[in-house]
């Protein structure tokens, strides 16, 4: 976290160090939270001011069931973006771990995204 305060433009994670096991992103969310805030310890250790670093949250191999439908998705990103996350990825969803999710899911998600439109709206 020391380097990424000093040196980057983008700190990266994708949950709990070294636990491969897909959680249901609800439980993550309070290890985000502390990395989260000692990624900002680290930056004013270093005169940095930390809404400079962006902060990007992989899913998936450990935080889990953000592609299990198009709610799912909308409250995670939500979630984690109140925590502070700025940049949230999946991955191209297959029918098992780590990266299990819907193809339709993620095709209405994306719809959504490059129109600007919501699931309910027409």
């Amino acid at each position: 976290m020391r380097l990424a305060a000093r040196h980057a433009d983008l700190w990266v994670t994708a949950g709990r160090p070294g636990d491969f096991d897909a959680r249901p992103y609800e439980e993550t969310l309070p290890e985000i939270k502390e990395q989260l805030a000692r990624l900002d310890e680290a930056c004013e250790r270093t005169g940095r001011d930390p809404s400079t670093l962006r902060r990007l949250l992989l899913t998936g191999a450990m935080v889990g069931g953000t592609l299990d439908s198009v709610e799912a998705y909308r409250d995670a990103v939500g979630r984690f973006g109140e925590l502070g996350i700025t940049d949230f990825v999946v991955h191209w969803p297959r029918p098992s771990f780590p990266y299990r999710g819907s193809m339709r899911v993620l095709e209405r998600i994306a719809r959504d995204v490059l129109t600007g439109r919501s699931e309910e709206q027409p």
